[in-house]
């Protein structure tokens, strides 16, 4: 859903077994960096104006969920100004993702890491 959204997947990259990329809002971006591989994951764009950028040689293994929104706002009622927006998620390069994993919006992980199954990976404020 939307407009002017962006799906790029570099050279030799692979989904083994099963692969959603799902966009809900205009202007946003999902990057996957060559040599990246799949097993099954849902990268989710919730709202617009966000990405999802991973970098090249990484491995994902299976029931991966990327998301950059809580689907929802909330308001403060102090300030009447929304206190969860959405915000991109970036994975660098030569990133090992194991079995299981959600990242949430907001979550940088640097290079040469290692996210162990079944982890929750969140985001900065």
């Amino acid at each position: 859903m939307g407009s002017n959204n962006q799906l790029v997947l570099n050279e030799k990259v692979m989904i083994y077994e099963n692969g959603a990329f799902v966009f809900e809002g205009s202007n946003s971006y999902i990057q996957i960096g060559a040599k990246t591989t799949f097993g099954s994951a849902i990268l989710i764009i919730g709202e617009g104006d966000t990405g999802i950028r991973i970098g090249e040689d990484c491995m994902l293994s299976r029931d991966i969920v990327m998301n950059t929104s809580d689907f929802h706002s909330i308001i403060s009622t102090i300030t009447n100004k929304r206190i969860n927006p959405p915000k991109s998620i970036e994975v660098k390069n030569h990133v090992w993702i194991g079995n299981n994993v959600y990242i949430s919006k907001g979550a940088s992980i640097g290079n040469n890491c290692v996210v162990a199954s079944n982890a929750y990976v969140g985001g900065k404020k």
